[in-house]
């Protein structure tokens, strides 16, 4: 009896340490169409409503991107199947078309900015019953680190500390302009600076955006790419720019 007692003590105390590394990320998502079409929502491959409806809010996600599925009740409307960045614990999704009448889904607004505070969690075994009663979890804070986050580029991938993902892809530019173009659509509204280390021209902007390489001597150049998110999270990264090329920087993964 004893030892089931401080056994499931254990557990319990396990299983709270396992969620508060997790709570960094924890939010809701709301996903609602424009214009009142009736869907059914899937977050990493679960059903989250059990009949069509125009509004779905899904409680205690865990991950900053989220593997969604978007069924429309109309099945003359294609379902809708992409990776999403929430860029808060809080955010709002909108279903809504595009300029070509496809649907597609646009982020509104995200509340409550994620954790920069990284957590070691030490736990006490008790030696008695009377100890387990008393079980205490000890959090220790470590201080997210000062200045800009370089962030890590794999193959395409980009890759951030707070394990966010962004993929980039390399392709024409439309009727094969010879000026470069960078296009970066996430994490949106944060603010954008891309520079040169050999040159003068910048460029500053709120994402999503479009930028085209003004100065000719820049073609085939380095350039950085300085993210500002707000309340002090700013990361960059390096890529390199190509004559009749664009440069396109996403969520989600390319073919």
């Amino acid at each position: 009896m004893k030892k089931t007692f401080i056994t499931l003590a254990l557990i319990l105390v396990s299983a709270t340490a396992i969620f508060a590394q997790k709570s960094a990320y924890f939010g809701s998502a709301t996903f609602v169409t424009e214009e009142g079409e009736n869907f059914t929502l899937y977050i990493n491959n679960a059903i989250q409503n059990a009949k069509p409806a125009p509004s779905v809010k899904v409680e205690a996600l865990a991950d900053a991107f989220i593997g969604v599925k978007i069924v429309f009740e109309n099945t003359a409307i294609p379902e809708i199947k992409k990776t999403i960045m929430r860029g808060g614990i809080d955010c709002f999704f909108s279903i809504q078309k595009n300029k070509k009448g496809e649907y597609v889904v646009k982020t509104k607004s995200c509340v409550g900015a994620f954790a920069n505070a990284q957590t070691t969690t030490t736990t006490t075994a008790p030696t008695s019953p009377q100890e387990a009663a008393g079980i205490t979890t000890t959090t220790q804070s470590t201080a997210a680190p000062s200045g800009p986050i370089k962030a890590t580029i794999t193959d395409n991938m980009i890759s951030i500390g707070d394990a966010r993902r962004f993929w980039f892809h390399k392709g024409r530019t439309p009727g094969n302009m010879p000026q470069p173009i960078i296009k970066m659509t996430q994490p949106e509204g944060a603010k954008v600076t891309i520079t040169y280390d050999d040159n003068s021209e910048t460029y500053s902007s709120e994402i999503p955006f479009v930028y085209e390489v003004k100065d000719y001597n820049n073609n085939n150049s380095y350039f950085k790419v300085t993210v500002d998110e707000g309340n002090g999270k700013v990361w960059y990264f390096r890529l390199q720019n190509g004559t009749s090329y664009q440069i396109t920087i996403d969520t989600n993964a390319f073919d």
